[in-house]
């Protein structure tokens, strides 16, 4: 026998319900659209700054392995000296925001040498043929072909601004910059591949600027000369300059202070 009711069960909602939960979802998707992309920064600040502390770590370990440090890398310069234009930090008319270049004395080459730094390998001009690639495969010469550091030649450097931007010491301070390419000797040993730096915005990412981290070296000066070149952090490059990992961790946090 089968008993009713005075009233009808009902299944599903009204169109009344169906509005308030459309309107809570509009609601709810609005704050994650507004939310997105302060969130994307923060993860991508988040992962660099670990990727940072990762490969120090790996250049660190490498020397006390090897007694020394990694060789053969990406010179940052062209066939002719000059810093390549597809950089991060690159302020136009032939300005870059917080690097130049300098010419290496004989006892800034021979304190590289003797950190096992005698390698560096020249950027081909933006534009040549496959498989150039300004990130992944920027190389001018072959493989079997890199140009040798010695005294004269043009190596990008830190300016003592910047430096002191980071918190380095400036005076009697030179702190001589390299790319860590596909091509560096760490990679394959202590890093299975070289890092990228991957930015936010579409313009700024590896197909558009060179984006691979930086080896930073101490090489002395002519008022204060080293026997050996010290390594002394690892950056990446951005517009307003070349940072470390202290930046990205005050940059993670203002963007945190920021969006409460």
């Amino acid at each position: 026998m089968i008993h009713t009711t005075g009233r009808l069960r009902r299944f599903g909602l009204t169109l009344m319900e169906l509005m308030v939960v459309l309107i809570i979802l509009i609601a709810v998707a609005g704050i994650i659209v507004v939310s997105f992309p302060s969130m994307l920064t923060r993860a991508n600040v988040a992962s660099c700054s670990t990727n940072i502390s990762e490969t120090a770590r790996a250049f660190v370990a490498y020397e006390a392995h090897h007694g020394v440090y990694p060789d053969h890398y990406d010179s940052l310069t062209d066939d002719s000296g000059a810093i390549i234009d597809n950089m991060l930090n690159n302020a136009g008319g032939g300005v870059f925001n917080g690097i130049a270049t300098t010419t290496l004395t004989a006892a800034q080459a021979g304190a590289l040498h003797e950190a096992g730094i005698a390698n560096m390998h020249v950027h081909a001009p933006t534009g040549t043929a496959e498989p150039y690639h300004l990130t992944f495969n920027p190389y001018k010469n072959a493989v079997t072909a890199p140009t040798p550091i010695a005294t004269g030649s043009k190596v990008v450097v830190l300016d003592n601004a910047w430096a002191s931007e980071l918190g380095l010491p400036a005076t009697n301070h030179t702190y001589a910059v390299f790319g860590i390419g596909k091509r560096c000797t760490i990679i394959g040993r202590m890093i299975m591949e070289p890092p990228v730096h991957f930015a936010d915005v579409p313009d700024e990412n590896p197909d558009q600027k060179y984006g691979r981290f930086a080896a930073v070296y101490s090489i002395g000066t002519a008022t204060n000369p080293l026997h050996k070149a010290k390594f002394v952090r690892i950056l990446t490059f951005h517009p307003e300059g070349p940072v470390g990992t202290g930046e990205h961790i005050s940059e993670y946090w203002k963007i945190q202070s920021d969006n409460k």
